[in-house]
C-alpha cells in the first residue's frame, strides 16, 4: 500500500535563507590630489622668498687701517689738584697709607769662652812639731804634684795640732772642699797629693799637705756665640728694608681698583725696632722685631687714559684711539714729597685709525651690489683694510634701500 509522505514542519517555521551583503565598491584615489600637494609647497615657498626679501638686511663690518703712535711725556700727580690739567700735565692724586710689622731670628756672629771648673775635696794634714794649731783663709792655694794644677779652698780652714801617741807624731786633719783656679777638662785630674804654695821658703811647707782621693770632676771649656753690637744693628737694618719691601707689595693690595700708584716711591714713617736679647749675651741667635708705616701717592687709571689720549691724539689730530689697544707704562722721577706730589715719566703706546663716517657709508651704499660696495671701498674709503658682509635672508647680495635695513660695526683688531 503506498504510504503518503506528510511535511511536519510548518512553512513560517523554517529556517529563513541568508542573504548576501551587497559587494561595495572602493573608489580609486585621484592622481591630480599629489599634483595638488607639490603645488601648495611651491607656493609657499615663492612667498616666504618674497617676504624675505622684502624684510633683507644687511650687516657690514668695517675693519679700520691701524697706526701705531708712540708718546712720551712727564705728568705730575698731586694732592692739591681737583681735576685733570691737560695742558699743564697734572693728575690729581690722594695719598694712601698702610702699617707692616715683622720679627725675624738672627745668627749671633761673636765669640767667647765658656767653662766650667773642676770640683773636689782635700784632706788637708797637719805635722808640724811641736805641735800648733793652724788657720787658713777661703781661697788657700793648694798646687797638686800630678799636672801643677791649682785649687783654691772654698771655706776657711782650722787645723788642730798634731798629737804625740807613743812617742810618734800623729797628724791633724780637716776636710775642706776645693775649687779649680781656672776652667777646662785639664783640672778633672785623678787623686793627688797636694802643696800649700803660700807656705814656701817657711818650715811649715813641709809638714802642712794636702791629699784627694777622688777625681776631680766638672772641668770643661767650649767656644759660645755672643751677641754683639754689630749684630744688633744689622738685625734692625735687615727688618728695616724687609719692611720697606713688604709695605711696597702691600700699598698696591689697598689700593682701590680704579687707582695705580708707583710702588717704588713711597715715604715710609715711624719705624720701630726691640731685640729680645742685649750686647753681649751668650746665645747662639736672638730675635728682633720691628714695625713702620709707608704711604703712596696714587692716582686714577681713567684721568691717566685721559691724559695719555691727550698727548697720542695731539700726535695724531685727526686719528681716534682705539682705547682696547695701548700700552701704558710709567716710573717716578724722583720721590713722593711730604706735601703731596710726584713727577712721573710716562710712556705709551696705541694704536690710532681714521674713523669712518657711518650715515654717510650706509647713505653711499643703499640699494648697491656687494661687488659694488666692495669696488667703493678700494676707491672711497682707504682708510679701511677690510670688509665683512652679512646679507639677510643669505640669497641676497644687494643692499636694502632703505638706510635702517642696514647696519655698520666698527670692528678694532
Amino acid at each position: 500500500m503506498t504510504q503518503k509522505v506528510i511535511d511536519i514542519i510548518p512553512v513560517e517555521e523554517k529556517a529563513p535563507v541568508e542573504e548576501k551583503a551587497p559587494v561595495v565598491k572602493k573608489k580609486k584615489k585621484k592622481k591630480h590630489s599629489f599634483v595638488w600637494v607639490i603645488f601648495s609647497f611651491l607656493l609657499i615657498l615663492v612667498i616666504g622668498f618674497f617676504v624675505l626679501s622684502l624684510n633683507s638686511r644687511l650687516t657690514v663690518a668695517l675693519y679700520p687701517k691701524m697706526e701705531q703712535v708712540s708718546v712720551q711725556e712727564e705728568v705730575e700727580v698731586s694732592i692739591s689738584q681737583t681735576n685733570v690739567d691737560l695742558e699743564q700735565k697734572i693728575l690729581p692724586g690722594e695719598f694712601f697709607e698702610t702699617e707692616e710689622e715683622k720679627w725675624n731670628t738672627f745668627p749671633s756672629t761673636g765669640s767667647g769662652q765658656e767653662g766650667g771648673k773642676a770640683e773636689g775635696a782635700l784632706t788637708v794634714y797637719n805635722s808640724h812639731s811641736p805641735p800648733r794649731a793652724m788657720n787658713f783663709v777661703e781661697n788657700t792655694r793648694f798646687l797638686s804634684a800630678k799636672g801643677g794644677k791649682t785649687f783654691r779652698a772654698k771655706n776657711k780652714i782650722y787645723l788642730p795640732p798634731a798629737q804625740m801617741q807613743g812617742g810618734k807624731l800623729v797628724p791633724s786633719s780637716a776636710e775642706v772642699e776645693v775649687i779649680a783656679q781656672e776652667s777646662g777638662e785639664s783640672y778633672n785630674i785623678p787623686p793627688s797629693k797636694f802643696s800649700v804654695p803660700g807656705l814656701s821658703g817657711s818650715p811649715l811647707y813641709y809638714s802642712i799637705w794636702a791629699e784627694s782621693t777622688e777625681d776631680m770632676q766638672g772641668g770643661f771649656e767650649s767656644e759660645v756665640k755672643i751677641v754683639t753690637e754689630d749684630d744688633l744693628n744689622n738685625a734692625k737694618d735687615s727688618l728695616k728694608k724687609e719692611l720697606e719691601q713688604s709695605l711696597k707689595d702691600k700699598l698696591l693690595s689697598v689700593l682701590p681698583d680704579d687707582f695705580l700708584a708707583d710702588k717704588e716711591s713711597l715715604i715710609f714713617e715711624n719705624f720701630e725696632s726691640s731685640c729680645f736679647q742685649e750686647e753681649g749675651d751668650e746665645v747662639a741667635e736672638f730675635n728682633c722685631y720691628a714695625k713702620m708705616t709707608a704711604k703712596g701717592l696714587g692716582f686714577k687709571k681713567k684721568e691717566l687714559l685721559e691724559i695719555v689720549k691727550h698727548f697720542v691724539l695731539g700726535a695724531a689730530s685727526d686719528k681716534k684711539v682705539a682705547e682696547n689697544y695701548m700700552e701704558i707704562a710709567f716710573s717716578s722721577k724722583g720721590s713722593v714729597t711730604q706735601g703731596g706730589s710726584i713727577v712721573l715719566d710716562v710712556q705709551a703706546l696705541a694704536n690710532v685709525y681714521q674713523e669712518v663716517n657711518k650715515e654717510l657709508f650706509v647713505s653711499n651704499m643703499a640699494g648697491m651690489k656687494k661687488s659694488e660696495i666692495e669696488s667703493a671701498l678700494r676707491e672711497a674709503y682707504p682708510e679701511v683694510e677690510r670688509a665683512e658682509f652679512d646679507f639677510f635672508p643669505f640669497w641676497k647680495k644687494t643692499a636694502p634701500k632703505k638706510a635702517e635695513k642696514i647696519k655698520v660695526n666698527i670692528v678694532l683688531e
